[in-house]
């Protein structure tokens, strides 16, 4: 079987295959750099698109965005949320519970990251289609999803989560609007 490897047609054919071999290197630049000087690798951050804006995110940091979202505790192993456990008195669900399993072994997440005013959030954010999220079952957690809701609703907030729809999907940040049904 033939090698996928590219090789130049404008140098003659030869045994070694090394010979014409060609090689991609990229360098990064600044734009506003007249010089075109190449940034080191240290210096470099990557960036990306929300919405139509740039965010650079430091190598620390990126740990965020991947799935599962949290740093490794180098001393126990342990994820450092997870490190400081606490034993919830009532039967509410646990974050470790809101993370499950789809069809075929897809991990999903779902995490709550706080609250803000619905006027905080620009109208040209609602591109996107519409979804419904509800509580799981149970008497306690629908209780507690309709008092958030209530509140959400009398004091004009909106929550603000990220999800992740299955295994190595970049995540979303969501804005959920309360909305209760007529019906």
């Amino acid at each position: 079987m033939p090698s996928l490897k590219k090789y130049s047609k404008n140098i003659p054919e030869n045994d070694k295959a090394e010979t014409g071999k060609i090689v991609i290197q990229r360098t990064l630049a600044e734009v506003d750099d007249p010089d075109h000087k190449e940034v080191p690798a240290e210096q470099q951050t990557k960036a990306f698109y929300y919405g139509k804006q740039l965010v650079p995110v430091s190598k620390e940091n990126e740990h965020v965005l991947k799935l599962g979202g949290q740093k490794k505790d180098e001393k126990s192993g342990e994820d450092s949320q997870t490190a400081k456990k606490t034993t919830p008195k009532d039967n509410y669900l646990k974050d470790e519970e809101i993370k499950f399993e789809g069809e075929g072994g897809q991990e999903r997440q779902f995490k709550l990251l706080g609250f803000t005013d619905q006027s905080s959030v620009p109208r040209h954010h609602f591109m996107a289609g519409i979804d419904v999220i509800l509580p799981a079952r149970g008497q306690k957690n629908e209780r507690a999803f309709a008092a958030m809701v209530n509140a959400m609703i009398e004091t004009h907030k909106v929550l603000l989560a990220k999800i992740i729809e299955r295994k190595n999907a970049d995540p979303k940040l969501v804005v959920l609007y309360p909305h209760i049904s007529k019906k």
